[in-house]
Formats: C-alpha cells, sequence, structure tokens
C-alpha cells in the first residue's frame, strides 16, 4: 500500500496531469476524496513531526531568528502548537482551506470556461493534499536542517518546494476542467492569491486600525 502510494506520488509530481486522470478516471466518491485529505494532513504532520525530533527543534524555534522573537514568546508559541486544541484547529483549517480552494478553482474554472464539477475539482484537491504532503514537509525539513546556519537557503528551498505545490494544483485543476495551460492556470492562480492576499490584509489592517 505504501509502496503504491509512494508510486502515485511520484507520479503526480512527474505528470500531474496525468496522475489527475488517473485519479478521476477511478471514479473516487466523496468518502474517498475526504479519506485522502485526511491521510494528506496525518502523512505532512507525522513527517514535520518526526523532523522535529530528529533535529531536536521545531519549526516554530527554526524560524524564530527570522521575526526576531524573545526566547520566551518562541517558548510560549512552541508549548501552544503542541496541545491537541491546536492540532484540533490546524484539521479543521485544513478541511476549510481545501474546501475554498476547491470552490474558488471551480468557479474561476466554469467563468473561464471549464468544465468540471465541483465534486472532481474537490477530489483531485484532496489528492493534491495527499500526494503534496511529501513536498510540503521537505521544504520544511530543509529548514529544520539548515537552521540556524543557512536558514535563508533553508527557506528559498521550502518557497520553491510550495511554489511546485502549487503548480500541481494548477495541473490538477487544467486537467479536470480541460484547458490546455496548466501555466496560464498557475499564473492566473498566483495573481488571484496575491489579490486575495492584498485584500485581507487591507481589511486587516483597518480594522487594526
Amino acid at each position: 500500500m505504501i509502496g503504491l502510494l509512494l508510486t502515485r506520488t511520484m507520479e503526480a509530481y512527474r505528470d500531474p496531469r496525468s496522475s489527475a486522470r488517473r485519479i478521476l478516471d477511478a471514479g473516487p466518491n466523496m468518502s474517498d476524496a475526504l479519506a485522502m485529505a485526511v491521510a494528506g494532513f496525518v502523512v505532512s504532520t507525522l513527517l514535520i513531526r518526526a523532523a522535529e525530533m530528529l533535529f531536536g527543534v521545531t519549526l516554530i524555534e527554526a524560524l524564530s531568528p527570522a521575526d526576531d522573537a524573545t526566547a520566551e514568546e518562541v517558548q510560549a508559541r512552541v508549548a501552544q502548537a503542541q496541545t491537541l486544541a491546536a492540532l484540533a484547529r490546524q484539521f479543521l483549517f485544513h478541511f476549510l482551506e481545501l474546501g475554498f480552494i476547491s470552490m474558488l478553482g471551480w468557479v474561476i474554472g466554469m467563468a473561464a470556461g471549464g468544465s468540471a464539477s465541483l465534486a472532481h475539482v474537490f477530489i483531485l484537491a484532496s489528492w493534491w493534499s495527499l500526494a503534496g504532503a511529501l513536498l510540503l514537509a521537505l521544504g520544511q525539513i530543509a529548514i529544520l536542517a539548515l537552521s540556524p546556519a543557512a536558514l535563508s537557503f533553508g527557506m528559498f528551498v521550502a518557497f520553491a518546494a510550495l511554489l511546485y505545490f502549487l503548480f500541481l494544483f494548477a495541473a490538477f485543476l487544467a486537467e479536470a476542467h480541460n484547458f490546455e495551460s496548466e501555466a496560464a492556470v498557475f499564473v492566473i492562480g498566483l495573481g488571484v492569491l496575491f489579490a486575495l492576499t492584498l485584500v485581507t490584509a487591507i481589511i486587516f489592517g483597518s480594522m487594526s486600525g
């Protein structure tokens, strides 16, 4: 089972559109999609926790030099992040994020002439969260392994992993909507992400002001 999962994951990295088509052709239902989404969260969490134990530092501690946090602030963040309540919030956010991304990908795709159903987009988003778990974990492990001596390079590796992670979903979405260019979907997706980030910053800025 693990070998098959790794094979499918490597296929997703090498040829994401074929991977997406294989998943859709298998005819998964919503229960399968939810199972993939849960598995994606579990795999990502376990990989990061194992890496933190291996390197003897948490991701929060590794990133602390980047935001000039005090030792007391860092320890407080670490203690809060390791509670069951924090894990439950992360789990809930994981599903809310998948739901939001699926809805956004479906709406924008349909507006651009796509043909995917919302269910198919959510199924591929769930597969994306599972297949991409290793990719995201590798980026975060780079931060743990290279901090503090080469934190900047570790963050660069993590950023590159994140970009390819986003490209995977663009390719999955392009296949679902029968778009020719996944690169165009990727660029549009980055534009939408930037716009949403800007609007959110403005809203929170006005609220705090």
